[in-house]
């Protein structure tokens, strides 16, 4: 196994800024749930000889901050793994078929053609995400492996932005905060396995699935993961499909986010325009306020989000907090078991 690469900050360096936002509404039993996956992926890690993680941005990162400080306090002795991002996730402006720049196969294809390992994968899905072991990139149907290596110009994007030398002979393990199909994370290890053929062997999980929110006793995914659809608390721009792939920080990126901010703000204030030009053609009834209520909120919320994305103090500031809410986590058990050994 190649010796570990130096890693780089778990999180790009933020100017000190005068902007304070609150910290985001995140309840101590999501928190507890949270770190209890993360920490069971240390030891699915350490078990398996992992030598890369790839975190699927931009909503697993904030998990890989938490992943790095429990390494530290769980297997002080154990080298870190290589960390590296890929957004391979379905852009705001990708077709549903697309996932970071990758056509996928169609399901029922590949139903026809080999139905038995298709439920057999959507059943690995969801138990690996679960904590009962873990997805191998040879568990995907045949056609999905042909469809994703016949891409080659994706693939060779892929290759540059991640670079082959960390991948040499290494176990790598892509993980995604939630999976539902898994198409995104199926996606990723697949392309992974094809752009680095030299790789010892590709695995995967989720570390939630959507299956089992309600299971857990939340009502949606943002009360698990509550930087979940908002802009700038992972500190990451998720780019649309022709810039594929860049997984990039704050720095560096003032045209694109003040260019996504104004498509939000625009779609935001024609949603609201729309709803109220029908509420005033009568073509909106007493029973639909309820969910015209709740089309409004969210408009409004995306108006919010798009103005932190073209405040770059907000967006920072907004980063930082997440951040700082990910190291009390990590802090907090670790005072929990000094406390325990103490008493």
């Amino acid at each position: 196994m190649n010796e570990r690469a130096p890693q780089p900050p778990h999180s790009p360096e933020i100017a000190k800024n005068k902007v304070e936002v609150q910290e985001l509404d995140w309840s101590p039993e999501a928190q507890e749930l949270v770190r209890g996956r993360v920490e069971q992926l240390i030891n699915q890690v350490v078990d398996q000889n992992i030598g890369v993680i790839i975190f699927l941005d931009k909503s697993a990162r904030p998990l890989s901050w938490l992943f790095r400080d429990l390494w530290q306090r769980q297997v002080p002795n154990q080298p870190l793994p290589i960390i590296r991002y890929l957004n391979i996730g379905r852009g705001a402006d990708e077709q549903s078929s697309a996932r970071g720049g990758f056509a996928v196969p169609s399901t029922s294809v590949m139903m026809n053609r080999e139905p038995a390992k298709l439920r057999q994968l959507e059943t690995k899905v969801k138990t690996a995400a679960e904590g009962a072991g873990l997805l191998d990139v040879d568990d995907l149907p045949s056609e999905w492996q042909a469809t994703i290596s016949e891409q080659t110009e994706s693939l060779e994007i892929l290759n540059q932005r991640l670079g082959h030398d960390i991948f040499d002979r290494e176990k790598v393990l892509v993980v995604d905060d939630l999976t539902d199909t898994g198409q995104s994370l199926l996606t990723a290890m697949s392309a992974i396995k094809s752009a680095f053929p030299q790789t010892a062997k590709v695995l995967g999980r989720g570390i939630f699935s959507f299956h089992e929110i309600k299971q857990l006793g939340f009502q949606d995914d943002t009360d698990l993961l509550p930087w979940l659809h908002s802009e700038g608390w992972t500190g990451v721009h998720e780019y649309g499909a022709k810039t594929s792939f860049a997984s990039t920080s704050h720095q560096g990126t003032r045209a694109a986010l003040t260019e996504q901010g104004n498509k939000m703000q625009q779609a935001s204030l024609a949603k609201a325009e729309l709803i109220a030009k029908r509420l005033v053609d009568g073509q909106i009834s007493a029973a639909d306020l309820p969910h015209v209520t709740e089309v409004l909120g969210f408009a409004a919320k995306q108006y919010d989000d798009a103005s932190a994305l073209l405040d770059s103090e907000t967006f920072a500031a907004r980063h930082k907090t997440l951040r700082q809410q990910i190291s009390a986590l990590a802090q907090t058990k670790h005072d929990k078991v000094a406390n325990n050994k103490a008493a």
